[in-house]
């Protein structure tokens, strides 16, 4: 009975890691859903000081370092998806070594127990600093470059499933 009463109000969380950008008004947020290799969802959202969104919060966050952006040209966008194709490509990449070539046909496995810390020390940061250092060579106009934090933060979601800030719909009123 304790038991059941601590996870009603604890539930049970799906700790993750994302990569985001702050420009100091708004983040960008590039989260590698562990449960589902494939899946890499980046979105934008006003900043705060801690992560809260759809049930997902925080734990702590991690600067990575900065980066030189045009905010006013939306260059954290651009950014964001830079370090996207990154990490889709890590991810890749390190799922291909570590597990044997499948059937064709074979569904690929989904809610495969991920260690958080070795996402972020064999993914996340590589891509995020490879990004960084790309970033840092490029020729930059003085009057709108700002320099933009990027963070890993570390959260806990309330389901094993995106962060997206517009899930999809249960059912279709018509």
């Amino acid at each position: 009975m304790l038991a059941f009463l601590s996870k009603l109000f604890t539930g049970t969380n799906y700790p993750s890691a994302m990569l985001v950008v702050d420009d100091g008004s708004r983040i960008y947020a590039v989260h590698l859903v562990p449960e589902e290799p494939h899946l890499v969802e980046e979105f934008g959202i006003p900043s705060r000081p801690i992560f809260r969104r759809e049930g997902t919060r925080e734990q702590r966050r991690e600067e990575i370092g900065t980066v030189a952006l045009n905010v006013d040209k939306a260059e954290e966008v651009v950014f964001g998806g830079d370090m996207a194709e990154r990490v889709r490509k890590l991810w890749e990449d390190k799922l291909r070594k570590e597990r044997p070539p499948q059937q064709s046909g074979e569904a690929h496995p989904t809610g495969t127990s991920v260690d958080v810390a070795r996402l972020v020390s064999d993914v996340l940061r590589p891509a995020a600093l490879e990004a960084i250092s790309e970033w840092e060579g490029r020729p930059r106009s003085e009057d709108a470059t700002q320099a933009c934090s990027v963070y890993v933060v570390y959260v806990n979601r309330p389901a094993p499933e995106p962060i997206s800030l517009w899930k999809t719909p249960t059912s279709i009123a018509g």
